[in-house]
């Protein structure tokens, strides 16, 4: 494996090395200069090459396509790209594009990509809407390739990945995963690594979760939205910390909706978590309807004194 070579290294070893069926590197490296890539479409030689690895892809979307010059012999692709924002690597619509224009003969397409989600309560795509290109009949019928879209709630990454891969160096802790052939959110602590049968639940379930605390991890409204779209139809959990989350009005919510139709929720800690009279009057609506809930922790917040005798009306111990 080469750690990291330039575009141009990379097509001078494509181009000495006609034969090569098999090239790993951990990155390309693209120079600019004011602003502008040095790359251009000059090469002209056909490689053999079957198998391309990049392990720790920094290159754009647009940057990687010019890496597939010559080499239309590609049965195995895997990326792993890892970046701050969301960017065009997501772009299940572009991939198909490529994938049915510039490697015909693909027959193995692993990739993992990441980015920092909902480090303010605004600037997030939503999962399900990234999973969505992926549910084409190229992907699910054609192809047969299982992707998936998940949360990854304690460290605020938003992973988009074929399944299974192998990714070094992740803490799968506590993810909400959507898949590209089930609609369904489900909070799962899944290695990625594993194969799952996208007609059952079971490999969800197969470490049991009943307790979780996500305190102070800047989950914000969108993460708040994330959770409670794994919460609605939970069946195992029992306790969730969510004490300082910055979850607001807004996020409250997505929460207060998950409990109108989660069974199972015993314990909800949403201390310190910006909410005043409107978030706690929503959070009121709900708990008439949820049979479960026995403790609700809402100390450090905004709710103002008025509301808390409709609060504690419930039938149930409400902290606040």
């Amino acid at each position: 494996m080469i750690r990291d070579c330039t575009y141009e290294q990379y097509f001078f070893i494509l181009n000495q090395l006609p034969c090569l069926k098999t090239f790993t590197i951990r990155d390309c490296l693209v120079k600019h200069t004011n602003g502008k890539s040095l790359i251009s479409a000059t090469s002209t030689f056909q490689s053999s090459l079957e198998s391309l690895t990049m392990n720790d892809c920094s290159v754009s979307l647009e940057n990687f396509e010019l890496l597939l010059q010559s080499i239309n012999t590609l049965r195995h692709l895997k990326l792993i790209s890892r970046s701050r924002r969301l960017d065009s690597m997501f772009d299940g619509y572009r991939w198909e594009n490529i994938i049915r224009t510039k490697l015909p003969a693909l027959c193995n397409f692993q990739s993992f990509f990441s980015y920092i989600a909902f480090t303010s309560s605004t600037h997030a795509s939503n999962i399900e809407s990234l999973i969505v290109p992926f549910r084409a009949p190229f992907w699910v019928q054609e192809k047969r390739w299982l992707v998936c879209c998940a949360c990854v709630l304690r460290h605020s990454n938003i992973w988009l990945y074929t399944t299974p891969i192998c990714v070094p160096d992740i803490d799968t802790s506590f993810i909400c995963e959507i898949l590209s052939t089930n609609d369904s959110y489900h909070l799962t602590k899944r290695p990625i690594h594993t194969i799952i049968n996208p007609a059952s639940d079971e490999v969800f379930f197969v470490q049991t979760i009943t307790k979780l605390d996500l305190a102070k991890n800047q989950l914000h409204a969108m993460g708040a939205q994330y959770m409670a779209d794994a919460l609605r139809n939970n069946v195992t959990l029992t306790t969730l910390n969510l004490y300082d989350n910055d979850i607001g009005n807004e996020g409250i919510k997505y929460i207060a909706e998950a409990l109108v139709h989660n069974t199972t929720l015993v314990t909800l800690d949403l201390q310190v978590n910006d909410i005043d009279n409107t978030g706690a009057q929503v959070l009121i609506d709900a708990l008439q309807q949820n049979k479960t809930m026995k403790l609700l922790m809402l100390y450090g917040n905004k709710i103002l004194y008025e509301l808390k005798p409709q609060l504690n009306a419930q039938n149930r111990r409400i902290d606040c």
